[in-house]
């Protein structure tokens, strides 16, 4: 897959951390701050202070499942490899399996991807951090979450907060009861429906229900 990757194009999809970086309503604002400071110290060193889901982040099962997996015990293997980015940025509302299916129709590339990563109208708001609120994201309904399941699906991943618009997280519950991975606050901008390879690899947080990661496409020319 990794091949003469110098001729290769590497896209960074994923949302950076600062202290303006949206949070999920609820959520930790990250806090970063120097501890030690160059000139006047040996070197330079950073506190840290974050919720495990900011920024673009991977969702453990222990998130949702009372005894799920944590973070640390995720089958890396499920989150490197190719993956069907489709763009549906021209749903306004709740994705849904009619969306999904069309989509796949159209692209004739579900067949033997594990990973499905979903661009829609919120890969715009990461542009103006200003614009991001829960309430103006895209995200799926039951029945999306249904047809992940049925096409084999191992990861998942999504452009805003949550895969779920409702409260009760029944799609998160869905998803992670099927062992399949959920990734959120990727960032789409620029990047067209398609296949390409994939690595999106969390830190290595004993015990946790998530983490920040970084996210890359690979784009095969």
């Amino acid at each position: 897959m990794f091949e003469n990757t110098a001729t290769k194009k590497v896209i960074d999809i994923s949302v950076g951390i600062s202290s303006s970086t949206p949070v999920y309503p609820g959520d930790p604002v990250p806090d970063i701050k120097k501890v030690y400071c160059l000139p006047d110290d040996r070197a330079s060193v950073s506190s840290i202070s974050m919720g495990s889901h900011t920024g673009t982040h991977i969702d453990a099962p222990s998130h949702i499942l009372e005894d799920g997996k944590s973070v640390d015990s995720l089958s890396l293997d499920t989150l490197i490899g190719n993956a069907l980015v489709v763009d549906l940025s021209d749903v306004s509302e709740t994705i849904k399996k009619s969306d999904l299916e069309n989509i796949f129709n159209k692209l004739d590339a579900a067949e033997n991807l594990d990973i499905l990563l979903i661009k829609t109208q919120n890969s715009n708001l990461w542009n103006d951090f200003s614009t991001v609120g829960m309430e103006s994201m895209i995200s799926l309904d039951k029945s999306a979450g249904e047809c992940i399941v049925e096409n084999g699906f191992k990861t998942v991943g999504i452009d805003g907060f949550s895969v779920d618009v409702e409260p009760d997280l029944e799609v998160h519950r869905l998803l992670l009861e099927n062992e399949i991975n959920i990734i959120e606050c990727l960032n789409f901008n620029g990047v067209s429906d398609g296949t390409y390879s994939f690595v999106c690899l969390p830190i290595k947080m004993e015990g946790c229900d998530g983490s920040p990661a970084r996210a890359i496409l690979i784009n095969n020319p």
